[in-house]
């Protein structure tokens, strides 16, 4: 199969002719011809999620069919950096900002005392009610809406219409991530792709292949910083690109030439499209999305997480207007602005270095927050509180929730850092305050990083009259963290204690990357 890529011709010439005779509902073999679409919604999509799909081992003929045919658009943002946004604003066809639904919360026991308080997130209705199925009914569309994957073997309200049906329809589905979810839905889209078959629905149904950014990856996985966080800076939970990128396919069941398209854009651009094409529309303007019928011509986007994402995202709002990109963070106050024609990546900070072009991007922002009405997150007045067990008896102790006792080193918030950093004075150390439950001896172990020539520095770690104490090793980059276990102590129960890190020798320039100290019991 040939692949075309049309970077400059309108987005008219640029998209498949299949697909825009989809758009047009152009198809006249059934006795409704308006187009139909299924949207599949991927929880965790990326392009390693694609080309496990059509992986020859992995057996996934028809998820492969769909993802090897249609139109790709290679510039495609989710709404927000997690599942609800992302549900929220196609079942409502406005952004994040217009529905009010932002990241998940992930406040776990492992996350630690915060700065700031959780938000109460909005609740959307994933149903009938929702306003994209109430517009399509006005226009006789038939909704379906699965945010729960369903097992094969189980016939579900879509499969009964599709053995009768009477009216066009629009179908959001939830789809799979890993291998054995992939198997499952394998086997739901093959009973899907029959019956539109047998009714002679294929060509005048659209798939549409979106998702929710990509999970996080493992511990293991970001304690590597050659590997983590790659093509794209961050992950689910954050507003780096690599926390908002979706792949995004719209293709046909039946196949057809697969051609590229470099048009921007967001979740609720395919609301709008499947409604621009059912002849319905919402009561609302505000946040709406913009049909792919319509001009490319979106001047800029703003994103706005208010809570803290998975993989300890931090409280952000993000603007990108044409290739430039700015990301203002809350918790840890810093911009960050990024070109993502030359640093897709965004390692290269270039804040300060293009000060009007700031202060627009800074206007944007604040204008469309304030067109919003968007929350902000209330102070937590009992921080910092000490750090608690967990259910398993372990001590967690984050860089970012360190009392930092220094003139040099401190803590650095990015993705692929999240460490204690920039350690290049031996005088400079941390602490963190534990509250005890049960006495015992624990494991102290050290989540390290060192580059290459800095390593033999001696660190001491000392709580309740006892220390452990280790030689740094180099791990071949500051951002390369190793787990090493080194040593042991004992802490009284029912106490509240000082754990401090502080260097005994130092022979070298840098001490040290230091991610985390976790005490576990023995």
């Amino acid at each position: 199969m040939t692949q075309k890529q049309f970077p400059s011709l309108p987005f008219a010439q640029r998209i498949s002719a299949l697909v825009l005779l989809l758009l047009l509902g152009a198809f006249t073999s059934t006795s409704f011809a308006a187009t139909n679409f299924i949207v599949v919604v991927v929880d965790g999509l990326s392009e390693e999620t694609l080309a496990s799909w059509q992986s020859p081992t992995n057996q996934l003929p028809g998820l492969s069919r769909l993802v090897a045919s249609g139109t790709h658009y290679t510039n495609a943002y989710a709404s927000g950096s997690g599942v609800l946004p992302v549900w929220a604003s196609l079942l409502e066809g406005r952004s994040a900002l217009g529905t009010g639904t932002f990241s998940d919360e992930n406040i776990t026991e492992s996350a630690g005392p915060r700065r700031f308080l959780p938000i109460k997130p909005h609740h959307h209705s994933l149903d009938q009610s929702s306003a994209v199925a109430r517009a399509l009914a006005q226009q006789k569309y038939r909704t379906f809406i699965e945010p729960a994957m369903v097992q094969a073997g189980k016939p579900t309200d879509l499969d009964k219409f599709l053995g009768n049906p009477k009216s066009s329809f629009a179908a959001f589905i939830a789809g799979p991530n890993d291998l054995n979810s992939a198997r499952i839905f394998e086997a739901r889209w093959a009973t899907i792709r029959e019956l539109l078959a047998k009714n002679h629905l294929e060509h005048n149904t659209v798939v549409i292949v979106t998702g929710v950014p990509a999970k996080p990856y493992s511990e293991d996985s970001q304690n590597v910083a050659s590997v983590a966080f790659k093509p794209f800076n961050g992950q689910r939970g954050h507003l780096y690109d690599g926390g908002l990128r979706v792949p995004l396919i719209m293709t046909a069941p039946s196949g057809g030439e697969k051609t590229f398209s470099p048009r921007w854009v967001v979740t609720e651009d395919i609301t709008a499209t499947i409604l621009s094409t059912a002849k319905a529309s919402l009561p609302h303007a505000d946040g709406r999305g913009r049909s792919l019928q319509e001009d490319d011509d979106r001047a800029y986007y703003v994103w706005h997480q208010p809570a803290y994402g998975d993989s300890f995202g931090e409280p952000a709002s993000a603007i990108r207007k044409g290739n430039s990109k700015l990301i203002r963070f809350y918790e840890w106050p810093r911009e960050e602005v990024f070109d993502l024609r030359t640093d897709p990546g965004e390692r290269n900070n270039l804040s300060g270095r293009n000060v009007a072009q700031q202060k627009e991007l800074n206007e944007l922002m604040d204008a469309e927050l304030k067109r919003f009405s968007a929350p902000v997150m209330a102070t937590n007045t009992l921080f910092p509180i000490p750090i608690r067990p967990m259910a398993s008896g372990i001590y967690r102790l984050h860089a970012r929730d360190a009392k930092v006792k220094a003139t040099m080193m401190h803590y650095e918030p990015q993705p692929h850092k999240n460490t204690l950093g920039s350690w290049g004075k031996g005088e400079d150390g941390a602490s963190w305050t534990i509250a005890t439950k049960s006495a015992g001896e624990f494991i102290v172990e050290v989540l390290q990083g060192c580059g290459s020539g800095n390593g033999g520095c001696t660190i001491g770690i000392e709580v309740a009259g006892h220390e452990a104490t280790f030689i740094v090793e180099e791990t071949g980059h500051f951002q390369n963290f190793a787990r090493r276990q080194v040593g042991t102590v004992k802490l009284p129960a029912n106490s509240t204690l000082e754990v401090t890190v502080k260097v005994k020798k130092k022979p070298t320039a840098y001490v040290m990357d230091l991610r985390q100290i976790r005490l576990i019991p023995k």
